[in-house]
C-alpha cells in the first residue's frame, strides 16, 4: 500500500464527519480505490532503459493521469475513479472535482512536496 493510500484512509477517518455534518458526499470506497490507482499510468510514462527508469518515448504527449484514465475507464472501472485519476495531477488544476479527487489529490500533492519535490536531479 502507498503512502498515498495509507494517508488518504487515515485522514478520511479524521475528516468524514465534516463531509457528513455538512452533507456533503464523501465516498470511502472511492477514496481508496483512487489512492491506490492514481498513479496507475505511470507504468506506460516510464520504461527501464539500460537497468534505469527514464521516461518513455511519449511521455510528453500523454502523461500518466490521462493513460491512467484511459486504462481505468478501459478496464469498465467507475466514471467517478476515472474522473480522479485523470485530475489528480497539475492536469487537474482548472477541472472540476468530486469531494474524493479533490481530498485525493491534495494528499498526493503533499506526499509528492514532502518526498520528491527539491531532490537535486543527477
Amino acid at each position: 500500500m502507498t503512502d498515498v493510500t495509507k494517508l488518504c484512509m487515515m485522514e478520511y477517518d479524521a475528516l468524514e464527519k465534516y463531509y457528513t455534518r455538512h452533507g456533503v458526499p464523501f465516498d470511502w470506497d472511492t477514496v481508496v480505490a483512487g489512492a491506490l490507482l492514481h498513479d496507475i499510468g505511470k507504468l506506460t510514462e516510464f520504461t527501464m532503459k539500460d537497468g534505469s527508469v527514464t521516461h518513455g518515448k511519449d511521455f510528453e504527449l500523454m502523461r500518466h493521469p490521462l493513460s491512467g484514465a484511459l486504462i481505468a475507464s478501459r478496464a469498465g472501472l467507475p466514471n467517478t475513479i476515472v474522473h480522479l485519476i485523470a485530475t489528480h495531477s497539475f492536469e487537474g488544476d482548472r477541472s472540476y472535482h468530486t469531494a474524493e479527487s479533490a481530498f485525493v489529490r491534495t494528499i498526493d500533492i503533499f506526499v509528492f512536496h514532502a518526498s520528491v519535490a527539491g531532490l537535486k536531479k543527477r
